[in-house]
């Protein structure tokens, strides 16, 4: 966990030329009061955790493990093939210049201190979605190198140890070693079931833990598996007679709107992985007509692109399509990131939820009135943890030799 400080010399020229130039001054002065709110919150984030760094790494383990005859280090979920150098000596190398990253413990850790931050307190009522950005992701732990020299993780294998005081040290091989602890000593001592020891040590690298790049609409990636019911939308008695126009054009706003609220919400939080999941559902607005007279009937409707239908239960399923074909034209249009994922099915005549014209029992408009309905079934997402919408998580390069 030591960190090289590092000067960096430009000439007078340069400096001059930086400073003169207005588009660095511009790009400094960019940028409105919240991101500058945003960027002192991220530090003192960072401000904690180094303060905590120890304890907080503590929480991922750092460990050998042996499959399929491979031998590999493996800190928190990463594991980094080692290859065999002598005998008895196992190694990977990450050369100058290089990093690699793990997810370290989750941000939720720091929760009750960062509560405590003004910064935080100011931006989370215009920007509720910081606080799920913390609570829903892990820290970046950084094993690097620089510039010039490499930097390794050595597996010593011995029949005895060098220093006989180290054995009191050792722990079964096998065993998860705190990270913060591995950093501290710079070494784990396994004890072997043959009596033999291993001595797991790092050389050249340095290592630190910081929050991840927080900002206003990024979506997040959870830890763990989230589950996510999305209610369903249901639109009642909202059409013109014998037509596809609606009787109240801003209920019907307003009603459609709450549903893609909710949708834009989830985009808005987990990104692909949720529009992925819920076209994976295939969406689809059910459309149902009330039953007003003799099924069997010949007709002609007034409605144009339903006159054909011979009889009104045949009429009834075609207006109950093209009804339900403008909800998803309007549900499409105001959820573009679907790409047209919402379509429409006419389920024609039901008594599902009112009662239906019979000889025996006519029925006027307002009593079938519920059986004229509308909506998109309720689906349930479920979102897998994933690295594709982590930030700052690089691919690892690292050598074998």
């Amino acid at each position: 966990m030591k960190k090289h400080n590092m000067k960096i010399a430009i000439s007078e020229s340069q400096l001059d030329k930086i400073l003169k130039d207005p588009d660095v001054i511009k790009e400094q002065a960019v940028g409105n009061n919240d991101q500058s709110l945003l960027q002192v919150l991220q530090n003192k984030i960072n401000d904690t955790i180094d303060k905590k760094q120890k304890e907080m790494l503590d929480q991922t383990t750092i460990n050998i493990v042996l499959e399929k005859g491979m031998v590999s280090v493996k800190i928190g979920e990463k594991t980094y093939p080692m290859q065999i150098m002598v005998k008895g000596v196992y190694a990977t190398v990450i050369p100058p210049k290089s990093k690699v990253t793990f997810g370290g413990p989750p941000m939720s850790s720091l929760v009750p201190e960062i509560e405590k931050m003004a910064e935080y307190k100011n931006l989370l009522e215009r920007h509720p979605e910081i606080k799920d950005q913390i609570t829903s992701t892990n820290t970046v732990g950084t094993i690097y190198t620089d510039v010039q020299n490499q930097g390794t993780f050595k597996l010593t294998i011995t029949r005895e140890l060098f220093d006989r005081k180290d054995e009191k040290y050792a722990v079964p091989f096998g065993t998860e070693y705190p990270l913060g602890e591995f950093f501290e000593r710079n070494r784990v001592v396994y004890k072997f079931k043959n009596g033999t020891f291993g001595t797991l040590e790092s050389g050249g690298l340095m290592m630190d833990l910081s929050s991840v790049k927080l900002g206003f609409n990024v979506p997040i990636a959870p830890t763990k598996p989230a589950t996510i019911t999305v209610d369903t939308l249901v639109l009642q008695d909202m059409f013109n007679f014998n037509d596809d126009e609606f009787k109240n054009p801003d209920q019907v706003a307003q009603q459609i709107g709450t549903y893609v609220q909710e949708i834009k919400g989830y985009i808005q939080k987990y990104g692909q992985p949720f529009i992925d999941g819920y076209k994976s559902k295939n969406p689809m607005v059910l459309g149902y007509s009330s039953m007003d007279g003799d099924p069997n009937q010949k007709i002609t409707g007034d409605y144009k692109p339903c006159a054909g239908a011979g009889s009104r239960q045949e009429y009834d399923m075609c207006l109950s399509r093209e009804r339900s074909r403008k909800i998803a034209e309007e549900l499409n249009k105001a959820l573009p990131e679907l790409g047209g994922a919402i379509k429409f099915k006419g389920m024609g005549e039901t008594t599902k939820w009112g009662p239906g014209w019979t000889k025996e029992k006519p029925t006027i408009p307002e009593q079938t009135a519920p059986n004229r309905r509308y909506l998109v079934p309720s689906l349930i997402v479920v979102i897998k943890p994933g690295e594709k919408l982590q930030v700052q998580t690089e691919k690892p390069q690292v050598q074998n030799v």
